[in-house]
């Protein structure tokens, strides 16, 4: 009757027993409010504590609280540290203004309560949260002065303090009767301690409680277990302990058992314990089992224990078909096939045969344990896990997904030997450019596998600089057959998380889903593979996991997987005589054996530091081909890069022979502020191309803003520049005399790291981000600051920009370096960062002129993309023949396990060299000669006119462009040309005096030759003409020869008419007084056409006997009177311009013969003459005499 008596009283108090406080153990034992008064005798105010029990008491969470004599409102001063039995605390709190008064002693816990010296009220609580009203419940409260709360103390003053009676021992309840008003005597943890005789108060019991296991499904049991710890003086009887199990289904009032029944181990060991099942019904979620300890002295305890009743899921409820589980944060319990194990976890998947019909859900699962996961998960086992739900993304890269994961994993076996579920493979409706960037989280931790993929980025490694050894990592990517290599893209990444202001919507890079990450070693026993660009891997079966912002396959430790090599080293070209060369090289971290002081540098070993120098030496011979001009970036000091160029003057090479010549190279490089001691410098080669004259001359190297600084929003600076540019002014000089002109400025830029930083940032930036993107716009603008002034002063200087801007060619969407740099910045709405560029006449990044496939130096995150540029202003486009830009392709596609082998020529460094050609005409000497022969001496008209133009170089070097210029003295619209191969003529352009033609060629090579074919129609009027053809030859190129540059020949162009003359006489003689008639015959025997004929006539007397002429042929001929003397008249008689061959015409003549005296005969001849040749000029005249009888005169 006594238990049960006992019993009912204890169920009814189980629901308040969380509110009732428990009998002071620590109590308050001094108060003193007048500190820092005047007359006081502490300058503090102060509340002191002690610890009036028989054990020690965690203060931790606690506080004491005051209030004023009459408040509601408490002030809070949080109290911590364990208090052992018998000792003090003491809380200091505000101080007065009499700073004459003595300081206390070292406080425990300090505070600032203003508290007054005669009454007021003060608290000790479990807890820092404020009570609340004029006399609220505590663990001790003790009213003083005139306070409004039961039985307070004495009135308190400035030199009086309310001490506890018995050194803090007394507790009645009553501070009038507990308390006495004393001089203040405040004592802390060092003060001797004062335990209370026969152990102190009574203390309650306490207990604690556990729930085995803590996490089940519904209808699994459990074990409530609750060991008690009696309360004292006196000790504990009838200890009675019940627990509120209706949360799990069971009764609100459950006694539990010190017995050994109902699941309880041992009788009588203090420890109770219940067996309890969980009900089938019950909901998932977390459980609070109430519980209550009582025992016969009415004491009591009150306490919960949790637990969880978790859902029962397949995998891929569990995952859902979304990137994130319905189920994070839950516990839950799921079953599957171990399919692999990693370093701190394994996979698990749905057995085959038991997945949903759903392509969304994924039906693996990372179960993540921290450590190496134990033997029950051993590949092929099924399993039953319990654990927490987790949507995991690493603190270190906010920018990513997560991954749906098991954490606190509680195992159990359910067989072994099982099959693993069948890979699914990965085709491209999953990996393809057009995708989603989480479209294979349908995939996630799945057995998975790949038939054949073509590597897009190199394995990485584990380097070690100091030693130049390099592992591989085993990871590299990869893409399926058919698709195009990744390359990076405009603006931010999609899974950026950075905060944008309104109206700035930067371009968004949707990072390449297409790419699928390799860890070869992500299983547990898996050997790491090396991996080149344009190697194809074909065999891939594992698990897909999600990394490093990557779905990542980690392939099968037994997976059959082969590797076809397809990547070569590549050089630049072999620079033509012409062409002037430039180079840019990061040669990553090049340290020296010396432990350099205030700089973060690795210390290399002799032979390491030696294979590097050789292996270094050999690639800038053998690949970048010693530019005439170097810039090297990452560099530690001029030390080492003076003893790079001496192992390359000296043919020290990796490869012997790589060298085929010594570029004399001198080394420059200034100090400049990097904390890691890297630094940019030129190799500048002094080969003489003359006595005394280098092929570059150095005629200026100026290190560029050392002390510029980045103004920080909290009103400090910061350096700018960690690694100034090196601004070097050159003449480059060629043997034939010509030289150019260049400045070249070597750049190594703030890198990309913790761009999209979110943590926060120092120097009152509000992110590491900002720092960071400020810091590279300020750099871009400084920079194009530097040049836009170079190109005011001197519009026409030649200016290249050269080094790693680690920045790409493209707006990034935080900071557009480049386009600040070459004053095509983008808009103030498509970037975060945006700088107005001051360049107002703009400079063209040879990146962008490249093809496609060529654009990058570097590959990260297996995308390429372009870091080390050449950019080059209008001034040097404009005065340059060609200008180009290649990569040498030794570092960027090969795997960096190549790092630490000095037998292979790759992976010098991370970056590929990148080398600008400059064709300067001026600096090619090409022998052009033209010759010209004409067919034949003489052609007659009818016969076309025929020259050959011969051309040639006779070098050394080849002419680009060539130009032949031909010049006909008439102008001829049938004349043709046929040019010679490779050449391009352009339509003949007649004048008044002659016709010319244009040819030419873009590129004549050294040794090359040509003939051309002219021919020239002749026609009548160009019988007797002689035709010159003249040819002229010429090139930019320096012609040391250029008297052989002209030639000319000539053809005479012949016609020839056979004219000939008859005259007919009549019979004589002739009667005085009779007219007679004179016949005379005219024509042209051929075989060509006559031009500008002429007949004569001359009568052997004065004009006026000739009475007139008769056209006998009706052809129109008219004649006049040319001369007139008395005894010789001549008439002309013009037949036309051409007289044609086979014509013929007749005249006569009427003469008087009476006017013949004295001679008494009469005369008449003709003469039938003209410009063309006359091949019988014999028969061209003729004349006939008759006498004359009668009378005849002489006309007077």
């Amino acid at each position: 009757m006594r238990h049960q008596r006992r019993l009912s009283w204890f169920v009814c108090a189980l629901s308040v027993l969380l509110a009732l406080p428990l009998q002071a153990q620590v109590l308050i034992s001094q108060v003193y409010g007048g500190g820092g008064n005047s007359g006081a005798q502490y300058k503090n105010d102060f509340i002191e504590l002690f610890n009036a029990g028989s054990s020690a008491v965690d203060l931790s969470g606690w506080s004491v609280q005051y209030a004023s004599s009459a408040g509601t409102t408490w002030a809070v001063t949080p109290v911590s540290g364990t208090l052992q039995p018998g000792q003090y605390l003491l809380v200091q709190e505000a101080a007065g203004s009499n700073t004459l008064a003595t300081p206390l002693p070292t406080p425990d816990n300090t505070g600032t309560i203003s508290m007054s010296g005669t009454a007021g009220k003060v608290a000790l609580h479990n807890a820092i949260t404020a009570l609340s009203g004029a006399c609220p419940v505590a663990q001790n409260f003790v009213a003083y002065g005139g306070a409004n709360c039961p039985t307070p103390t004495a009135t308190l003053s400035n030199t009086t303090a309310a001490l506890r009676k018995t050194n803090g021992c007394t507790n009645t309840n009553t501070n009038s009767a507990d308390f006495s008003a004393l001089a203040p005597a405040p004592r802390n943890r060092g003060t001797t301690f004062n335990p209370c005789d026969g152990g102190g108060l009574p203390t309650d019991p306490t207990a604690s409680a556990s729930v085995t296991p803590s996490s089940v499904q519904a209808g699994d049991s459990v074990l409530l277990r609750v060991t008690v710890a009696p309360g004292q003086n006196p000790l504990s009887t009838g200890i009675v302990v019940i627990a509120n199990l209706s949360p799990i289904g069971g009764s609100a009032a459950q006694a539990l058992f010190n017995d050994g029944s109902n699941g309880d181990s041992v009788a009588g060991d203090n420890i109770y314990s219940y067996s309890a099942t969980v009900d089938a019904a019950t909901a998932p979620g977390p459980k609070v089992i109430g519980i209550g300890v009582g025992d016969d002295q009415l004491r009591s305890a009150s306490l919960t224990a949790s637990m969880s009743v978790v859902p029962f899921l397949t995998i891929n409820q569990l995952q859902g078909n979304g990137l994130l589980s319905p189920y994070n944060g839950q516990s839950v319990i799921v079953e599957g096939i171990v399919t692999a194990r990693k370093s701190n976890g394994f996979f698990l998947q749905t057995a085959d045969g038991e997945e949903d019909a759903s392509a969304a859900t994924s039906e693996g699962l990372l179960v993540f344990t921290g450590s190496a996961p134990s033997a029950t998960a051993s590949v092929g086992n099924r399993v039953r896990v319990l654990g927490l739900v987790a949507e995991f993304k690493s603190s270190s890269n906010p920018h990513q997904l997560t991954v749906t994961e098991i954490t606190g994993p509680s195992l159990t076996l359910v067989s072994t030997g099982n099959a693993l579920p069948a890979a699914k493979e990965i085709t491209l409706a999953l990996a393809n450019p057009s995708n989603p960037v989480d479209a294979m989280e349908r995939l996630e931790g799945m057995r998975v596998s790949v038939a054949s993929l073509n590597v897009v980025a190199p394995v990485g490694a584990f380097i070690t600089e100091s030693s130049a050894v390099s592992p591989s990592s085993g990871v590299f990517f990869g893409v399926l057959p058919g698709v195009a290599r990744p390359f990076r893209e405009p603006g931010v990444g999609a899974l950026d998380t950075t905060v944008f202001p309104g109206g700035v919507n930067p371009p968004v890079f949707d990072t390449n889903p297409e790419r699928i990450r390799i860890q070869s070693t992500g299983q547990s026993g898996a050997t790491a593979l090396g991996a080149d660009v344009g190697d194809v891997i074909n065999g891939l079966v594992g698990v897909l996991d999600y990394s490093n912002a990557n779905y990542s396959l980690l392939p099968d430790p037994s997976a059959s997987i082969s590797v076809v090599a397809g990547a070569t080293p590549t050089p630049v070209s072999v620079r033509k005589t012409s062409e002037i060369t430039i180079g840019g090289f990061n040669l990553q971290r090049f340290f020296d054996e010396t432990n350099a002081p205030s700089v973060s540098d690795p210390v290399l070993t002799p032979t390491a530091l030696a294979n590097r120098l050789k292996k270094t030496a050999n690639a800038i011979c053998g690949y970048v081909r010693a530019p005439d001009i170097l810039g090297v970036i990452e560099v530690e000091n001029l030390d080492i890069l003076q003893r790079l160029a001496a192992g390359i003057n000296a043919g020290n090479t990796q490869d012997p022979g790589s060298c085929e010549s010594n570029p004399q190279y001198a080394a420059y490089l200034e100090e400049g502020n990097d904390v890691g001691g890297i630094d940019v410098g030129f190799l500048i080669t002094g080969v003489e191309v003359a006595p005394g004259v280098p092929r570059v001359q150095v005629l200026e190297i100026i290190q560029e803003g050392k002390a510029a600084t980045l103004a920080n929003p909290n009103g400090t600076t910061s350096l700018l520049n960690d690694r100034p540019s090196l601004t070097l002014r050159a003449r480059i000089n060629q043997a034939n005399g010509a030289h150019y002109d260049v400045i070249v400025i070597n750049s190594h830029l703030r890198s990309l790291t913790d761009v999209s930083s979110t943590d926060p940032g120092s120097d009152g930036w509000a992110t590491d981000g900002a720092r960071v993107r400020a810091k590279r716009a300020a750099q871009a603008k400084y920079l194009a600051d530097l040049v836009h002034a170079r190109q005011l002063a001197n519009p026409g200087e030649r200016i290249v920009l050269l080094g790693d801007f680690n920045a790409f060619e493209f707006n990034d969407g935080y900071t557009d370096s480049m386009g600040i740099i070459t004053g095509r910045e983008a808009g103030p709405t498509e970037v975060l960062n945006h700088v107005d560029s001051p360049i107002t006449t703009p400079l063209t990044n040879m990146a962008e002129l490249s093809p496609e496939a060529d654009r990058y130096s570097f590959s990260f995150d297996g995308n390429a993309q372009s870091l080390d540029h050449m950019v080059v202003n209008q001034a040097l486009l404009d005065s340059t023949t060609g200008v180009r830009a290649e990569h040498a392709r030794i570092n960027a596609d090969f795997g960096e396990d190549n790092y630490g082998d000095f037998t292979v020529p790759v992976r010098v460094s991370d970056h590929d060299p990148v080398v600008l050609f400059l064709d300067e005409a001026a600096f090619a000497t090409a022998d052009l000669a033209a010759t010209v022969v004409a067919t034949n001496s003489s052609v007659v008209i009818g016969q076309n006119v025929g020259f050959g133009v011969g051309v040639a170089n006779g070098g050394p070097d080849a002419a680009a462009p060539v130009s032949l210029e031909l010049r006909l003295d008439l102008p001829s619209a049938g004349m043709t040309v046929q040019p010679a191969n490779g050449w391009t003529c352009n339509a003949p352009v007649i004048d008044a005096t002659g016709t010319d033609v244009h040819c030419s060629i873009s590129n004549f090579a050294s040794g090359a030759s040509g003939s051309f074919v002219i021919e020239v129609p002749t026609s009548r009027d160009l019988g007797g003409r002689t035709l010159t053809l003249g040819a002229q030859v010429s090139s930019p190129m320096t012609d040391l020869a250029p008297a052989n540059n002209s030639s000319s020949d000539a053809t005479q162009v012949t016609a020839s008419a056979d004219l000939l003359a008859r005259v007919f006489a009549p019979k004589g003689p002739l009667n005085s007084k009779k007219l007679v008639v004179f016949g005379i015959g005219i024509a042209n025997a051929g075989p060509h056409d006559a031009r500008n004929a002429v007949l004569v006539i001359a009568v052997n007397a004065p004009k006026s006997v000739v009475t007139g002429f008769t056209d006998a042929t009706g052809n129109g001929l008219a004649c006049s009177n040319a001369s007139d003397t008395p005894t010789l008249s001549t008439w002309n008689c013009p037949v036309g311009e051409w007289y044609e061959a086979g014509r013929f015409d007749g005249l006569g003549v009427t003469v008087n013969p009476f006017y013949t005296q004295p001679s008494k005969v009469l005369s008449v001849g003709a003469s039938f003459n003209s410009t063309t040749t006359d091949p019988s000029p014999g028969n061209n005249s003729a004349a006939k005499a008759v006498k004359v009888v009668g009378a005849t005169a002489t006309l007077q």
